[in-house]
């Protein structure tokens, strides 16, 4: 065989599995960083940059919006972006939207799929007293 015959089709094959890698790491990316994913991010970022009882607010209707849908991974992987203001919101909000979060808490962790984020998810319910 020849000799520029066989580095051309090393070369090809190997801007082939480039390319191949760069893709499978672009689509694990998008889907750790829930890019694409069926919930607005306007949605987690409105819950991000809301300040004190609002943030509660925006929380309850964001997991009741997530229990609500049929893509049960999408609680999960927002979760994951979610917690920490949700966690800092609850002790502070009034109790009549401490017990509405607790209950959409509540929902969504029956709704996830990896029972570790269900726990931790169970957890800030209680906190949530």
């Amino acid at each position: 065989m020849n000799p520029a015959l066989v580095n051309a089709l090393i070369t090809a094959m190997a801007v082939i599995l480039s390319i191949a890698l760069l893709v499978l790491v672009v689509v694990l990316l998008r889907r750790r960083l829930g890019i694409g994913m069926s919930v607005p991010t306007s949605d987690v970022g409105r819950l991000l940059e809301a300040q004190g009882s609002a943030r509660a607010m925006e929380a309850i209707a964001l997991l009741r919006d997530l229990s609500s849908r049929a893509e049960r991974e999408d609680v999960t992987m927002i979760w994951f972006r979610i917690a920490p203001a949700i966690q800092e919101a609850a002790p502070t909000c009034p109790p009549p939207l401490r017990a509405a979060l607790r209950q959409a808490l509540t929902a969504a962790a029956a709704q996830c799929q990896q029972k570790a984020v269900a726990k931790a998810m169970a957890d800030c319910a209680a906190q949530c007293v």
